[in-house]
């Protein structure tokens, strides 16, 4: 999601805030001094934004918590302009779990305002029922509960609209793939979260509303991004590593010259064997590259070799082989059929086919 700025770590997950939410709080300070709030008006106007603010991360700590009842591993909540994101490492297995995960969220908006709303009528003895956003009357502590009550209310509204990033669109996809695949359940998801994004870029040019054209451009970009992350999961799901496979590769020998690895073949990280050919390790195309430059021409690639080496079954798919690479920071996996080397694949070759 681009640049963001950690704020803090919270039951194990950072919390960060994305840098164009510095847009919507200029928009805030601009939107107080329009209504004419004094000095007083305005802290309490700031301490409802900060109360905005922490109500968005419980939301998403809804999320959070209810993807790790699935094992799914939640990366970071990110707040920006339009909401917060809880950053999913994966996608739950099944279309119910995403359902539970994404509805999780706005049900925590809904126990907030319920909360208030009890305060709200039991708690206040002045016009409990009047429920009018009144920025002029923040200051006063009954009128600021109404305020966080009625912002839960739009929060829980708001995110379900079925359109990408909101939680509408997560729950709209979980229950189009009861009936169907993932990625055309995206693919009509994502389709109607644009269709939304342009009728609120049009509502916004005719009304000169600019924060809403700025969520109509943003949803447009999140839905259109959506769709083709899901596309790529699913060729990366639907492929295996034996298809990416480079089969007729010359293995390098320990006591080969580090000058003499070819620079033009189908592998930039190699797979090291030792005399009588088992493979021992791998060496980098960065240790290549640094050694060409900087060492004698004697090195061997013995000296320079990495010890890690890793397996993978041809028949594994492609998105498990990169999880792998990633996870344990491997420039080239050994590809294996029947049990015995059958290939290799470095990060180059999936990063061309991530892209083709």
């Amino acid at each position: 999601m681009g640049r963001s700025f950690q704020i803090g770590v919270f039951a194990g997950i950072p919390v960060k805030v994305h840098w164009s939410f510095g847009f919507m709080l200029f928009y805030v300070l601009f939107l107080g001094q329009a209504i004419g709030l004094n000095a007083e008006r305005m802290v309490w106007f700031a301490i409802y934004i900060l109360v905005l603010f922490f109500c968005v991360i419980l939301h998403e700590y809804g999320h959070a918590l209810a993807a790790k009842k699935y094992k799914v591993e939640t990366l970071d909540i990110i707040i920006s302009p339009i909401g917060g994101l809880a950053r999913l490492k994966s996608l739950p297995d099944k279309p119910l779990q995403e359902f539970f995960i994404a509805i999780a969220g706005p049900l925590v908006n809904v126990v907030i305002a319920t909360v208030l709303g009890l305060v709200i009528v039991f708690g206040l003895t002045q016009n409990p029922l009047d429920i009018s956003e009144n920025f002029s009357q923040i200051h006063v502590f009954s009128e600021f509960l109404k305020m966080v009550f009625l912002t839960n209310v739009a929060l829980f509204v708001f995110n379900l609209i079925p359109a990408f990033p909101m939680d509408g669109g997560r729950v709209l996809r979980s229950l189009l793939a009861l009936k169907m695949t993932r990625v055309k359940a995206t693919l009509i998801a994502s389709s109607i979260g644009k269709m939304l994004a342009v009728g609120f870029v049009i509502a916004a040019f005719l009304n000169q509303h600019l924060i809403l054209g700025f969520i109509g451009v943003f949803i447009f970009l999140m839905a259109h991004a959506e769709y083709k992350q899901i596309k790529l999961l699913d060729k990366l799901k639907a492929t295996t590593i034996g298809e990416l496979a480079v089969t007729n590769f010359q293995p390098l020998k320990t006591d080969s010259l580090i000058v003499d690895v070819p620079a033009d073949g189908p592998l930039k990280s190699h797979i090291v064997v030792n005399e009588s050919g088992y493979p021992i390790g791998s060496l980098p195309i960065h240790f290549i590259e640094d050694a060409q430059e900087n060492l004698s021409d004697d090195m061997q690639v013995g000296q320079l070799a990495s010890p890690k080496i890793r397996y993978v079954d041809e028949n594994q798919s492609v998105e498990s082989a990169k999880e792998l690479m990633q996870a344990e920071g491997l420039s080239v996996i050994a590809v294996t059929k029947n049990g015995q080397l059958h290939g290799a694949v470095d990060r180059n070759i999936i990063l061309d086919f991530i892209k083709s």
